[in-house]
């Protein structure tokens, strides 16, 4: 009942996108971004939106081996890139998140929601556009450093763990693999993200920091056997 009761709360504060559901956002026609970042499942640019804000728009790609694991697996290339109802669910699925997320981790894990679907001309694929994070990696400890908590082992060993629980027990059961349970590159898929000034002074104690959960869609299904120390 109380989450059910925060989530109403939250939603009263969500700004409602009108390219959704029904169609794809005016097509992109080509691609002269900067590129932010690569993975299995695509190809992130940093694109600026006719408002001014920056999105990271995440083009949908299948190559190589990954195509090979998709065709058989899933008896097609990556969904994404062709489906448009599966990269709107995708959309959905991160909104929903981004308001149970935080709730569940009290603040400390959050999602870069989904902000429109459109259509890769040049690339003829989809594309997804969710909020750019101005975060960083987990740093990794070595015997030199004193200073700071071991980020890595942290959220392996206890953010991502706790995070899982509550996907499960939710019916997210699909998104265990991007939170880390069988996944060896699972950590690349959160970024730390300072806390503005804004936030640090409305009158509840918070952390400097939180992590940020930029990358929701696999590429691959999930292959490798589930080691029972996850």
């Amino acid at each position: 009942m109380a989450s059910t009761m925060a989530v109403k709360e939250v939603l009263k504060n969500v700004k409602i996108y009108e390219n959704a559901i029904d169609k794809p956002g005016e097509p992109v026609s080509h691609e002269s971004r900067q590129e932010i970042g690569r993975g299995r499942s695509g190809i992130v640019y940093l694109h600026h939106d006719d408002d001014g804000s920056s999105l990271a728009s995440k083009v949908f790609d299948s190559r190589g081996l990954t195509k090979a694991i998709q065709w058989l697996f899933l008896g097609a290339p990556n969904p994404y890139m062709w489906n448009q109802d599966a990269v709107e669910c995708a959309k959905i699925r991160r909104n929903i998140l981004g308001l149970l997320v935080p709730f569940w981790t009290a603040g400390k894990v959050e999602v870069a929601g989904a902000r429109a679907v459109v259509w890769n001309h040049a690339q003829t694929t989809f594309e997804l556009q969710t909020r750019f994070v101005k975060g960083r990696a987990a740093s990794l400890d070595h015997s030199l450093r004193t200073h700071r908590d071991d980020e890595a082992v942290n959220l392996w060993r206890r953010t991502m763990p706790a995070l899982r629980k509550h996907l499960e027990s939710a019916g997210f059961d699909g998104l265990l693999w991007q939170a880390g349970i069988g996944n060896p590159v699972a950590l690349n898929n959160f970024l730390l993200e300072p806390v503005d000034r804004e936030t640090q002074t409305a009158g509840r104690k918070v952390s400097n920091e939180r992590w940020i959960w930029i990358d929701l869609e696999s590429g691959v299904p999930a292959i490798f056997p589930v080691s029972p120390k996850v």
